[in-house]
């Protein structure tokens, strides 16, 4: 007896937190990356934000940044020579742990850093003017509180 899929639900599909949370989030990263490109770091990509947005100032670890990002350290090891060879990041021996590295940014790296912050405020303006400002946040209040209380449950397990 063959057995058919449940009917998928159209509107829940396109109603779902989740998912509206993932293409707000795409949306608002491609914003970020075009505006970065506009202002000359023609040769960054939204892949490239994985890696940067999880380097401290004071420079991190391969495997702390794979971590961070939900990746494999071979796969970020991979994004990391591909911002090196950009000029993005550079890496150096760690002070504590002589078998590691540690990637820290570049003046350049910086650079795109402080552009990026900049595109950022441009375009949570852009966006708080259209949500209405108490409205964006009481979605940046609500948001923390949701990534706090999965934080929390993660740390229970």
């Amino acid at each position: 007896m063959d057995r058919q899929p449940a009917p998928v639900d159209e509107e829940l599909r396109w109603s779902n937190i989740g998912r509206l949370l993932l293409l707000a989030f795409e949306a608002f990263d491609d914003r970020v990356v075009e505006g970065l490109r506009a202002a000359g770091f023609d040769d960054f990509t939204s892949s490239h934000g994985k890696a940067l947005r999880n380097v401290d100032l004071g420079g991190t670890q391969i495997s702390e940044i794979a971590r961070r990002a939900q990746m494999t350290k071979q796969g970020m090891s991979q994004l990391i020579v591909d911002l090196e060879r950009r000029g993005y990041v550079e890496r150096q021996p760690d002070s504590a742990d002589g078998r590691a590295k540690r990637v820290h940014l570049t003046d350049r790296g910086r650079e795109l850093i402080s552009v990026g912050q900049s595109v950022y405020r441009e375009l949570e303006h852009e966006w708080s003017e259209a949500l209405r400002d108490p409205d964006l946040q009481s979605l940046r209040v609500a948001l923390q509180s949701i990534l706090a209380r999965e934080k929390g449950r993660s740390a229970n397990k």
